[in-house]
């Protein structure tokens, strides 16, 4: 049909068949560990863990090379993800990750609920620390190959999931990439110019004729990635934004946390790539409101009126229609 498919690899197409058929990007290395695994090894039964992390110790690593080499070859990008798996596997305790300053711009109940994700995942039966830590150090070096191979690298962490607060996870994000071995440049580019020369915008760089999308800091991330979160200012489309008009705006968003705080984004149109914060309202207000699938009386429905989103504790409660569907992060 010549429809554009990315995402997760299906489990009965394996690496090697998306390949083929030119997905354009996995996300979180998807299928990778399979693909890797030896040809008698038993593909079922037993415990594999959130993206068969925990098959790490029956991987063959030197078939790295050609499958990043085949990556690159189809034009496959990838978004690993790699902070995601890094907070479920690590030995980072529960109470660190909790007490990331980042955390108080979560609902205490998301991030609870983070917390319980983490403890049941680590008490899993076949869940083993030394194969968790093996499993961090064959993706890094997976990430390391797909780049050397030239097969494309994206920014992503897959927020708002275990413990990634949008924004603040990318650059936790970065972190592990220069982890993977990237130098910082190189980790930079892959959410700027990479970015835009996936999405094929006229962003990425800056430079005359281009969109007016920077970031300006107070320190050299090529020094230490870690100079990415010294943020001086932020010009968005060419409005200005300074680090005190940022920390200003999150902490209103804080304080708007106190109870069942609910984000209302923009419409379809503009979801998820211009999202604005239209207003906060309470879970309760949002209950009380009619649902869209029933409108009043003697009312005609707008066919063409764009949806919008609610999202309400880090729970994404409708989409379009107030009742339609729940996908707890």
């Amino acid at each position: 049909l010549g429809i554009p498919f990315a995402g997760h690899v299906p489990v009965a197409a394996g690496v090697d068949e998306a390949l083929r058929l030119r997905i354009a990007t996995i996300d979180h290395l998807d299928g990778y560990f399979v693909a890797l695994l030896p040809a008698d090894s038993y593909q079922s039964g037993g415990y594999g863990g959130p993206f068969d992390v925990m098959l790490a110790a029956e991987l063959e690593p030197d078939g790295i090379d050609a499958i990043a080499a085949a990556t690159a070859a189809a034009g496959t990008w990838n978004v690993a993800t790699q902070v995601l798996i890094e907070n479920m596997l690590s030995d980072e305790s529960t109470d660190e990750l909790v007490g990331r300053p980042e955390m108080r711009y979560m609902p205490e109940s998301t991030v609870q609920r983070w917390a319980e994700r983490k403890q049941a995942q680590t008490a899993e039966r076949g869940f083993d620390p030394g194969n968790a830590a093996l499993a961090i150090e064959v993706r890094r070096q997976l990430i390391f190959a797909l780049h050397e191979a030239g097969a494309g690298l994206l920014l992503g962490s897959d927020a708002p999931q275990l413990f990634n607060v949008p924004g603040f996870s990318l650059h936790r994000e970065l972190d592990t990439l220069v982890a993977s071995g990237l130098t910082p440049f190189e980790a930079l580019q892959t959410g700027t110019t990479a970015v835009a020369s996936f999405l094929g915008t006229n962003t990425g760089v800056v430079a005359a004729g281009r969109d007016a999308d920077l970031l300006l800091l107070d320190a050299n991330p090529l020094e230490d990635i870690a100079n990415s979160r010294r943020i001086h200012g932020v010009m968005l489309r060419g409005w200005w934004l300074s680090e005190t008009a940022i920390e200003s705006r999150l902490e209103e968003y804080r304080d708007a946390l106190g109870g069942d705080a609910e984000v209302r984004l923009m419409t379809q149109q503009h979801w998820p790539f211009e999202n604005t914060i239209v207003g906060l309202i309470s879970l309760e207000e949002l209950n009380d409101r009619p649902s869209d699938d029933e409108p009043d009386e003697g009312a005609e429905r707008d066919e063409n009126a764009d949806p919008v989103v609610y999202i309400v504790e880090g729970r994404q409660l409708g989409y379009g229609r107030k009742q339609a569907w729940e996908v707890a992060y």
